[in-house]
């Protein structure tokens, strides 16, 4: 799933102004979030930031970072795909809106997509391997001093 946001600031929890902006920014999300309904403000906006691909469920969303008040709506818009719009969602630092903009089915990847991660994870085992393997060889070639006295 890939979703393009608009995430608008609040100021801290112990800020006096923050029922106020808080009360703007929800008003301000909300009118965005009837934009992005109605198709009136395309999900291309300069003001809308992108996620990216990535897996629902996930543990974070990219860009945005740990937001659990936004899985229940994006477990509900894996399984329906005629939601589109998110939010507007309070979160701990700002108000959440987005619309989800592709849909990518949960597929095995071809070969050629994960040819280049499968190599680099077999050089990682390979010198992870080999620098054992010089510590080993280290260890033998100087077994006398790693020996000490038998205590009683």
């Amino acid at each position: 799933m890939r979703v393009r946001y608009a995430r608008l600031p609040l100021p801290p929890a112990s800020d006096s102004t923050r029922a106020a902006e808080e009360a703007t920014a929800v008003a301000r999300a909300k009118a965005i979030a009837d934009s992005l309904r109605a198709r009136t403000l395309p999900d291309t906006a300069a003001e809308l930031l992108d996620t990216g691909l990535f897996d629902v469920p996930a543990p974070f969303i990219p860009n945005v970072g740990n937001v659990p008040e936004l899985a229940p709506a994006l477990a509900q818009a894996d399984s329906d795909a005629s939601l589109r719009v998110l939010g507007p969602t309070t979160i701990t630092d700002a108000v959440f809106v987005g619309v989800i903009v592709e849909r990518e089915p949960k597929h095995v990847p071809p070969l050629s997509e994960v040819l280049g991660d499968v190599k680099r994870r077999a050089d990682q085992q390979h010198r992870r391997e080999k620098t054992d393997a010089d510590k080993l060889a280290f260890y033998d070639a100087h077994r006398d001093g790693y020996k000490g006295r038998a205590r009683r």
